[in-house]
Protein backbone atom coordinates (compact mmCIF):
# COMPACT_ATOMS: atom_id res chain seq x y z
CA UNK A 1 0.00 0.00 0.00
CA UNK A 2 2.98 2.20 0.76
CA UNK A 3 3.81 2.06 -3.35
CA UNK A 4 0.63 3.28 -4.02
CA UNK A 5 0.60 6.28 -1.59
CA UNK A 6 4.11 7.08 -2.96
CA UNK A 7 2.93 6.88 -6.95
CA UNK A 8 -0.18 8.77 -5.92
CA UNK A 9 2.43 11.80 -4.27
CA UNK A 10 4.81 11.31 -7.36
CA UNK A 11 2.50 11.85 -10.05
CA UNK A 12 0.70 14.86 -7.77
CA UNK A 13 4.40 16.26 -7.67
CA UNK A 14 4.27 15.88 -11.63
CA UNK A 15 1.57 17.41 -12.47
CA UNK A 16 1.79 20.21 -9.70
CA UNK A 17 2.23 22.87 -12.49
CA UNK A 18 -0.69 21.27 -14.27
CA UNK A 19 -4.22 23.23 -14.00
CA UNK A 20 -6.43 19.93 -13.89
CA UNK A 21 -7.58 19.54 -10.66
CA UNK A 22 -8.29 15.46 -10.44
CA UNK A 23 -5.60 12.97 -10.51
CA UNK A 24 -7.14 9.59 -12.01
CA UNK A 25 -6.61 6.59 -10.31
CA UNK A 26 -7.63 3.03 -12.26
CA UNK A 27 -6.60 -0.06 -10.22
CA UNK A 28 -7.50 -3.22 -12.04
CA UNK A 29 -10.75 -3.70 -10.03
CA UNK A 30 -12.17 -3.65 -6.51
CA UNK A 31 -12.14 -7.22 -5.93
CA UNK A 32 -9.30 -6.52 -3.31
CA UNK A 33 -9.55 -4.78 -0.43
CA UNK A 34 -6.56 -3.62 -1.01
CA UNK A 35 -7.44 -1.04 -3.56
CA UNK A 36 -10.04 0.15 -1.45
CA UNK A 37 -7.16 0.36 1.58
CA UNK A 38 -5.23 2.56 -1.35
CA UNK A 39 -7.89 4.79 -2.31
CA UNK A 40 -8.46 5.04 1.56
CA UNK A 41 -4.80 6.71 1.98
CA UNK A 42 -4.14 8.22 -1.27
CA UNK A 43 -7.14 10.28 -0.94
CA UNK A 44 -5.69 12.66 1.38
CA UNK A 45 -2.37 12.75 0.00
CA UNK A 46 -3.88 13.59 -3.69
CA UNK A 47 -5.71 16.48 -1.40
CA UNK A 48 -2.88 17.54 0.58
CA UNK A 49 -1.72 18.17 -3.06
CA UNK A 50 -4.60 20.34 -4.20
CA UNK A 51 -6.11 17.48 -6.26
CA UNK A 52 -9.37 15.43 -5.62
CA UNK A 53 -8.54 11.76 -6.36
CA UNK A 54 -10.76 10.30 -9.22
CA UNK A 55 -11.06 6.47 -8.89
CA UNK A 56 -12.77 4.47 -11.35
CA UNK A 57 -12.10 0.54 -11.78
CA UNK A 58 -13.39 -2.10 -14.11
CA UNK A 59 -15.89 -4.88 -12.63
CA UNK A 60 -13.41 -7.97 -13.07
CA UNK A 61 -9.58 -7.82 -13.44
CA UNK A 62 -10.04 -9.47 -16.52
CA UNK A 63 -12.46 -6.73 -18.63
CA UNK A 64 -9.41 -5.18 -20.39
CA UNK A 65 -12.11 -3.22 -22.55
CA UNK A 66 -13.25 -1.30 -19.74
CA UNK A 67 -10.36 -0.52 -18.11
CA UNK A 68 -9.37 1.07 -21.40
CA UNK A 69 -12.23 2.54 -21.81
CA UNK A 70 -12.22 4.49 -18.67
CA UNK A 71 -8.71 5.21 -19.09
CA UNK A 72 -10.08 7.16 -22.18
CA UNK A 73 -12.75 9.13 -19.98
CA UNK A 74 -10.04 9.86 -17.51
CA UNK A 75 -8.14 11.83 -20.90
CA UNK A 76 -11.56 13.33 -21.93
CA UNK A 77 -12.04 14.85 -18.69
CA UNK A 78 -8.58 16.58 -19.06
CA UNK A 79 -7.27 14.79 -15.42
CA UNK A 80 -3.97 15.82 -14.54
CA UNK A 81 -2.04 12.70 -14.12
CA UNK A 82 -3.48 9.21 -14.14
CA UNK A 83 -2.09 6.22 -11.76
CA UNK A 84 -2.92 2.89 -13.37
CA UNK A 85 -2.22 -0.36 -11.89
CA UNK A 86 -2.78 -2.15 -15.42
CA UNK A 87 -4.67 -5.49 -16.26
CA UNK A 88 -2.78 -5.95 -19.40
CA UNK A 89 0.17 -3.05 -20.80
CA UNK A 90 -0.76 -4.16 -24.72
CA UNK A 91 -4.49 -3.24 -24.42
CA UNK A 92 -3.41 0.12 -22.39
CA UNK A 93 -0.72 1.10 -24.71
CA UNK A 94 -3.21 3.28 -27.08
CA UNK A 95 -4.44 4.93 -23.90
CA UNK A 96 -1.11 5.54 -22.32
CA UNK A 97 -0.16 6.92 -25.85
CA UNK A 98 -3.44 9.35 -25.78
CA UNK A 99 -2.32 10.52 -22.59
CA UNK A 100 1.02 11.46 -24.08
CA UNK A 101 -0.21 13.23 -26.69
CA UNK A 102 -2.79 15.23 -24.60
CA UNK A 103 0.29 16.13 -21.95
CA UNK A 104 -0.93 14.01 -19.19
CA UNK A 105 1.56 11.92 -17.26
CA UNK A 106 0.94 8.35 -16.76
CA UNK A 107 2.63 6.00 -13.89
CA UNK A 108 2.44 2.68 -14.13
CA UNK A 109 1.96 0.33 -11.00
CA UNK A 110 2.44 -3.50 -11.06
CA UNK A 111 3.80 -3.64 -14.86
CA UNK A 112 7.18 -5.22 -15.66
CA UNK A 113 6.84 -5.10 -19.34
CA UNK A 114 8.43 -3.17 -21.43
CA UNK A 115 7.61 0.56 -22.10
CA UNK A 116 9.51 1.91 -25.09
CA UNK A 117 6.42 2.61 -27.74
CA UNK A 118 5.07 4.83 -25.11
CA UNK A 119 5.93 7.37 -22.52
CA UNK A 120 5.82 7.22 -19.07
CA UNK A 121 6.70 9.38 -15.82
CA UNK A 122 7.08 6.37 -13.48
CA UNK A 123 7.15 2.81 -13.51
CA UNK A 124 6.68 0.92 -10.51
CA UNK A 125 7.68 -2.67 -10.86
CA UNK A 126 8.30 -4.99 -8.00
CA UNK A 127 10.14 -4.27 -6.06
CA UNK A 128 11.84 -1.73 -7.59
CA UNK A 129 11.23 1.79 -8.82
CA UNK A 130 12.27 2.95 -11.69
CA UNK A 131 12.26 6.41 -13.45
CA UNK A 132 11.23 5.68 -17.29
CA UNK A 133 11.57 9.16 -18.75
CA UNK A 134 11.55 12.69 -17.07
CA UNK A 135 8.74 15.10 -17.77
Amino acid sequence: MKKVFVLVLALALLCSSALAAEIGFLPPAMTSPFYASCIEGATPVAEANGYDLLVMAPPSEDDYATQMSMMEDMITRGVAGIAVCGINLDALIPGIQKANEAGINTVLRRNAWPTSTVEVALKNGIPEYTIVKGV
